[in-house]
């Protein structure tokens, strides 16, 4: 039997406090809340070996940066090192009996020599969620794309990472308020054009008709979404104008707060429960890491020929419109075309309902998806008329063609930090 005042970590003495019955401890000879050291120690043997990666299960980059080049990242333990000098487990006479008890197989490796591990927080190349997200991106692009169950359970165990209770992750809902100024613009040619937007300005600066949406980085063609920017500069750049183009902008505001899952926070906060033996550590450590790379996945720019390539962000926003539309209104984002300086605001589709300042509906946080409720207002007399007259070009440079021509991988082991 072991007590709770024998081991150190958190999650050891939540385990002990919840399984446990009143016993002499063989440890500190106490009379304690004990429970029996074989339970323990299976429990700490699951998830000691979710929080350590074998090298032999390394990347082969990773292993030559190791073995090869000798690097201290990541860093490498045997099991004497990481549990019996780590002190902060469990006491040392309980350290040094874990370490005997556990079976052979964690000591040596497959041609007998002594097991290496590192530290997996989801920082290596192997991230469990980054595995997945290419075999989603894949299956959603030459798979199933509309029926797809292994889509929808995959985007169900990342996105649970959000949850907290039965409410979104407080640090990822931006709320927008009613003094908001939101901007759309829109490309016009010659008077006819810019009489229509002047003479209605709320209907032809809003949401497209469905028949006339066109695929949009978080909407497929056919399902019309109003896309919005915090600031004009960046309304106008998303449009991609030419020099010499004509293009009217207006301002929209809440009629009431607008809450947004906010992407870029993602990449910011941390899901991590507990250490690193509590359940699901490792889930939430894989996801915390992996969400850094997926928000540049989803807000990077696509190559001309990329037809395919908004496809997974538009799964990626139908699920976030069915799974939370009574918790937010849509998602915000950083905008590509002013390289992440500038806003840009995505609202689902049922949340892009242009009304009056005074449609106010006293039920719109439980609306169902198929009722129109209006969320936004055409702020009078906000209309500006543009002329394009330069557009300033702000490239990467490089003195080799290299990072342009390599896979993702690749540019990442050797061009570490650079996103292009």
């Amino acid at each position: 039997m072991i007590c709770a005042d024998c081991v150190k970590l958190d999650s050891l003495k939540l385990f002990i406090n919840q399984n446990s019955k009143v016993d002499v401890c063989e440890f500190c000879k106490a009379s304690k809340k004990c429970v029996d050291k074989e339970q323990l120690y299976s429990y700490m043997e699951k998830q000691l070996f979710e929080a350590l990666t074998p090298t032999d299960d390394l990347s082969n980059f990773e292993q030559a940066m190791i073995y090869e080049c000798g690097s201290d990242e990541p860093a490498v333990y045997t099991l004497f090192d990481f549990i019996q000098d780590a002190d902060d487990i469990v006491d040392e006479n309980v350290a040094e009996e874990f370490v005997n008890w556990l079976p052979v197989k964690y000591h040596t490796d497959e041609h007998g020599y002594e097991a290496l591990y590192v530290f997996d927080d989801g920082t290596l190349e192997c991230n469990d969620y980054a595995h997945e997200w290419e075999k989603f991106v894949k299956d959603i692009h030459h798979g199933r794309r509309f029926f797809n169950e292994k889509a929808k359970s995959f985007l169900d165990s990342l996105l649970s990472i959000l949850d907290q209770g039965d409410k979104l992750h407080t640090d990822v809902v931006e709320v927008i308020d009613c003094d908001a100024q939101l901007y759309r613009a829109r490309i016009v040619s010659g008077k006819d054009q810019i009489e229509e937007v002047s003479n209605d300005p709320a209907a032809q600066l809003g949401p497209v008709p469905e028949k006339l949406a066109s695929n949009q980085r978080m909407t497929p063609a056919g399902i019309s979404a109003m896309y919005c920017s915090l600031d004009r500069n960046t309304c106008l750049c998303e449009l991609r104008t030419i020099v010499g183009d004509t293009a009217i902008s207006g301002e929209f505001r809440p009629i009431k707060p607008l809450k947004l899952l906010n992407l870029s926070s993602l990449t910011s906060v941390s899901f991590v429960v507990g250490d690193y033996l509590s359940v699901d550590w490792r889930k939430h450590t894989h996801a915390t890491e992996f969400f850094k790379e997926m928000v540049y996945k989803l807000s990077r720019p696509l190559g001309r020929q990329d037809e395919l390539g908004y496809l997974s962000t538009q799964v990626f926003f139908e699920y976030l419109r069915v799974k939370y539309h009574k918790e937010v209104d849509g998602v915000q984002f950083t905008s590509v075309q002013t390289d992440g300086q500038g806003i840009n605001i995505a609202l689902f589709p049922e949340s892009s309902v242009i009304g009056n300042q005074d449609d106010v509906d006293q039920h719109s946080d439980t609306f169902p998806l198929d009722k129109q409720v209006p969320k936004l207002y055409y702020v009078d007399k906000s209309l500006v008329f543009h002329r394009i007259k330069a557009v300033k070009i702000d490239s990467h440079d490089e003195n080799s063609s290299a990072p342009y021509v390599m896979d993702e991988l690749t540019r990442k082991r050797l061009y570490p930090g650079t996103k292009i």
